[in-house]
């Protein structure tokens, strides 16, 4: 509850000096002036992605080998995106998809490392793309002028994902890292718990790249993440086009991939404050207006909440059964008797 509390006060604190410094009444304006036919293009980009993320960690469940279906798979993502409103954090989220599979018959473990490997792949598809945005935006006659800041921001970031995402899928690196841990902390009596934690990491990260592994698996996923980060680009280029600016679809690409990953970060509540922020600035660097950014990432903001909640209250009242425990077994030899 401390952590929700401390959260939530850095991001309205943010929120508070991104309003106090942007023409709230030009943002309101803007806001006023949203184009439904339009708007709705933008929400439905995102429901889509609800459904193709679904799909993506069924397929590395195991796909038709999997031990659950497709169907039951897909219940828990719209199922966890909804609840997750209540704990707004991605982590959170994920969190609630492991809850909601945790009967799953190959254990806990593996849910989480899908999970992981869903979120490495995610991350490393935006962080590519947002490069690729870049370089085309660059290179190619587009006529977008971008400030040498932003492109800077996104190169590094999109360049230090992509590292990050080669070093948790590295054997050497994680025993490096886990050696050192328990050379520098594991002594008296901090020596078992650690160890205990370091072994269950350990056994994490097997599974992990393990999942990896799959070349066919890992390329299907790959080509469904790829759907995922064009869709949810697709929402913020539809929000733009709502409020009449018709941005050039390789700046969204370069752009909003980075903003995506510095929203999956939890030092906020729902990216409250830090979504704007970067809205603000990245975009700013290609000339608009911050009050006009502020109003889309705003809209960014309704069109989660309504697309988790509908999708949500649909998949709370029908769908099939979430995997339940096995009967003990006691109850099995008493049922015998």
């Amino acid at each position: 509850m401390t952590g929700f509390a401390v959260r939530l006060a850095f991001g309205l604190a943010v929120l508070g000096i991104v309003l106090y410094v942007v023409d709230i009444g030009a943002t309101w304006q803007v806001l006023r002036g949203l184009d439904p036919a339009l708007m709705a293009v933008a929400f439905a980009c995102l429901l889509a992605t609800r459904f193709l993320v679904g799909f993506k960690w069924w397929l590395l469940l195991g796909g038709q080998r999997a031990a659950v279906t497709y169907p039951t798979v897909q219940r828990a993502i719209l199922l966890a995106d909804y609840q997750g409103l209540l704990f707004p954090n991605t982590l959170a989220v994920d969190a609630l998809r492991l809850v909601l599979l945790r009967h799953h018959p190959r254990g806990m473990t593996y849910m989480a490392s899908t999970i992981l490997a869903d979120r490495i792949l995610n991350t490393m598809v935006a962080a590519s793309l947002a490069l690729f945005g870049m370089a085309a935006l660059l290179w190619l006659p587009t006529g977008a002028a971008i400030a040498p800041g932003v492109v800077h921001g996104v190169v590094i970031a999109a360049s230090l994902i992509l590292l990050a995402g080669v070093a948790v899928m590295s054997d050497r690196l994680f025993g490096l890292v886990t050696g050192s841990a328990r050379r520098l902390l594991a002594h008296g009596p901090l020596r078992g718990p650690l160890d205990r934690v370091l072994a269950k990491m350990a056994e994490l990260h097997r599974s992990t790249t393990t999942v990896l592994a799959e070349p066919e698996t890992v390329a299907r996923a790959v080509g469904v993440s790829i759907l995922v980060v064009l869709l949810r680009i697709g929402l913020v280029y539809f929000l733009f086009a709502s409020v009449g600016t018709w941005l050039g679809l390789l700046p969204v690409v370069a752009i909003y991939p980075i903003i995506m990953l510095i929203v999956l970060l939890p030092i906020t509540i729902l990216g409250i404050g830090v979504q704007d922020s970067a809205f603000i600035f990245f975009f700013g660097g290609l000339g608009i207006a911050a009050s006009l950014s502020l109003a889309v990432s705003m809209a960014v903001y309704a069109a989660i909440l309504v697309v988790s909640l509908a999708a949500g209250l649909i998949a709370a009242l029908v769908g099939p059964a979430l995997p339940t425990a096995e009967p003990t077994a006691r109850t099995t030899v008493n049922s015998e008797s």
